[in-house]
């Protein structure tokens, strides 16, 4: 038979008057409640899964009668059957997240309650709380339901609250304080700063009683995450973004630019390299000094052109790196200073230009110094009429 789902539990549950102890009297008003009644008697599989033992006799359970069932906690997996708001959030994981399914007994509430009750809101609203403070906190502990934050050691918050502390909740102030964070820009300080102010409310507190005050000074908590980043904010004029990011864009451009300059005096020597290399060149009739000096030649032509690559190849690679943290600092600019970007994006395009042109230019020294190597050795080929190789 197919395995039953949470929905025809939860048609068993809203048409149940439950008795003070662990049953309940099911008011059979549907096909499909006596359906799952019937399944549940006869399979032991759905009775473990549903949490529900039938107490009345088989030929009771008909349409228009009713049936007595003992109820327990379903399978997991399914959903959660608690008596009191209270037993729901004393289960796993319930203070951190919301279960996707539930029906609670006092009320007869459901996940999907409309509209929502009270009490629903004010669960909603901790919650919300716990996601914004996860988001300052070092880590959540999901499994342990515990906040965990580093200041001078270890800092960690349980979360710990029931239904006298989701009442005395304002989830105004929690709103509010929600609010501090809908704008992008500076979102990490911003979660720094709250991460702070928690550590300042609670610490000296016993573990289990601070997440209760950070509920009972929420506002208090929101205005000191305010005033901070007032603070911070203040600091952050346009001028001084401005100088900022003039100031980043001189800097790369003078590390850019040394780049090329610690190669100018080996460019420079090309040109001069070919002369002397051209103008020592000698005819070689016969194996002698002629053409050890020719050898002597070339081989010193060809270490320099290797040292120029190796020294073309360490600056590319510096121009890399350069590069690398010029675009790292250009996305940290864009993400805080988003509403400035089309102010400065042409500087950082520029930039880029720039390291194009010097790659460029990289490439044409190298080619133009192995082009003049090879040229050299060619030359040396056609002065020789001997073979070489016979002189050794």
């Amino acid at each position: 038979m197919a395995r039953l789902k949470w929905s025809d539990l939860e048609a068993v549950y809203a048409a149940t008057a439950f008795s003070a102890d662990d049953t309940g009297r099911v008011t059979i008003i549907s096909d499909e409640i006596r359906d799952t009644l019937l399944h549940i008697d006869i399979d032991t599989d759905a009775m473990e899964d549903a949490g529900m033992a039938v107490i009345s006799e088989r030929d009771q359970i008909q349409v228009g009668g009713e049936a007595w069932v003992r109820f327990s906690p379903p399978r997991i997996s399914l959903g959660r059957f608690s008596r009191t708001f209270d037993s729901l959030i004393a289960g796993a994981k319930a203070r951190v997240r919301e279960p996707n399914e539930y029906f609670i007994v006092e009320g007869g509430i459901t996940r999907w309650t409309q509209p929502p009750s009270g009490l629903q809101l004010k669960y909603r609203s901790a919650l919300s709380l716990v996601d914004l403070l996860a988001k300052s906190a070092a880590f959540l502990d999901a499994v342990q339901q515990t906040l965990v934050f580093f200041r001078d050691g270890r800092i960690e918050i349980p979360i710990d609250y029931d239904v006298g502390d989701l009442q005395a909740l304002n989830a105004a102030h929690v709103e509010a304080l929600a609010e501090l964070f809908n704008d992008p820009i500076h979102q990490e300080q911003k979660l720094t700063i709250l991460a702070e102010a928690v550590v300042d409310l609670v610490v000296g507190l016993p573990a289990r009683s601070r997440f209760r005050q950070i509920i009972r000074e929420i506002e208090d908590l929101r205005e000191k995450v305010a005033a901070g980043y007032r603070l911070f904010a203040s600091s952050f004029t346009y001028s001084k973004i401005r100088r900022e990011i003039e100031s980043a864009q001189a800097d790369f451009i003078a590390r850019v630019h040394k780049t090329f300059v610690d190669l100018q005096g080996q460019i420079l020597g090309i040109p001069i390299a070919t002369i002397v290399v051209a103008s020592q060149l000698k005819p070689i009739k016969a194996c002698g000094a002629d053409l050890w000096t020719n050898i002597a030649i070339l081989a010193g032509a060809w270490i320099f052109v290797l040292f120029l690559l190796a020294s073309i190849v360490n600056q590319w690679l510096t121009l890399n790196a350069v590069s690398f943290e010029f675009g790292r600092q250009r996305e940290r600019l864009m993400k805080d200073f988003t509403e400035l970007q089309s102010d400065f994006d042409g500087a950082f395009r520029k930039l880029t230009r720039r390291v194009r042109w010097h790659r460029f230019m990289f490439v044409f020294v190298g080619a133009v110094g192995l082009t003049g190597a090879i040229f050299a050795t060619l030359v040396a080929v056609r002065l020789s009429d001997i073979e070489v190789i016979s002189c050794f």
